[in-house]
């Protein structure tokens, strides 16, 4: 899991909001990643909901290896560009937006396996309220997670 470095010193809080992303680390971390949608002055960051036809930006650095960049919306692939940043204006209303960053020509991570998955962002969804989560709830979900990949039987 990865986060921005806005949340370096309260990491919990990236996760109450839902504003991170799944990285593959052993490949390197981002130099930077980031993906929100934004209306006007307002910023809407991944996890969150944002009101209809907002504009989304992604950007993502890896140093001096190129990225991939594919957007999707409600799962089917709607832009692709090689490069460090993408730009959606005016997403339509309904729909969850999320990004898959690639790392193009890595010696050890295959072209078609995702570098960064990001959250998503719902643009113009109306969601019913989410249930307050605490620090021990959040921390005995990250346990949960933490145990599944110690099995011996996954690899």
């Amino acid at each position: 899991m990865g986060i921005g470095r806005q949340y370096e010193s309260d990491p919990e809080a990236a996760i109450r909001k839902g504003d991170f992303f799944s990285c593959v680390r052993c490949m390197g971390e981002p130099e930077r990643f980031e993906f929100f949608a934004y209306r006007g002055l307002q910023k809407f960051p991944s996890g969150s909901d944002s009101p209809a036809n907002s504009n989304l930006h992604v950007e993502a650095q890896a140093g001096k290896q190129p990225t991939r960049l594919v957007s999707k919306k409600d799962g089917a692939t709607t832009r692709e560009i090689v490069g460090d940043h993408l730009d959606l204006e005016n997403a339509p209303v309904q729909a969850c937006y999320h990004v898959d960053v690639f790392l193009v020509a890595h010696p050890l991570l295959q072209a078609n396996v995702p570098w960064i998955l990001s959250n998503p962002i719902f643009v113009g969804v109306t969601r019913g309220p989410r249930p307050a989560q605490t620090s021990t709830t959040i921390r005995a979900q990250l346990a949960k997670c933490s145990d599944f990949w110690k099995r011996q039987d996954f690899y």
